[in-house]
């Protein structure tokens, strides 16, 4: 049976990796040079009243979900690896 200090413990380290792996994903995921490959992209495809200003705010949200699914997935596994040494 794992104390209460222990699983404290292993919870604090699980959201303290949850953060950096977040940050790096965010860092990733939000790199100018990706924004501009993106909006280029949606530059590309044909739609009707889609300007430069609306193709950025396309890619931002493009670039939100990417990262919330992300962030979702690795917490995911890191909560399947905390619940393992439970």
């Amino acid at each position: 049976m794992v104390l209460k200090e222990e699983l404290q413990e292993m919870v604090e380290d699980n959201h303290v990796q949850s953060a950096i792996i977040s940050g790096v994903l965010f860092v990733l995921v939000a790199w100018p040079d990706l924004f501009n490959v993106v909006t280029t992209l949606i530059n590309k495809i044909p739609m009707v009243g889609i300007n430069l200003a609306n193709s950025r705010i396309i890619a931002v949200f493009l670039h939100a979900v990417i990262f919330a699914f992300l962030t979702y997935w690795v917490n995911k596994l890191l909560s399947k690896k905390l619940f393992s040494l439970l």
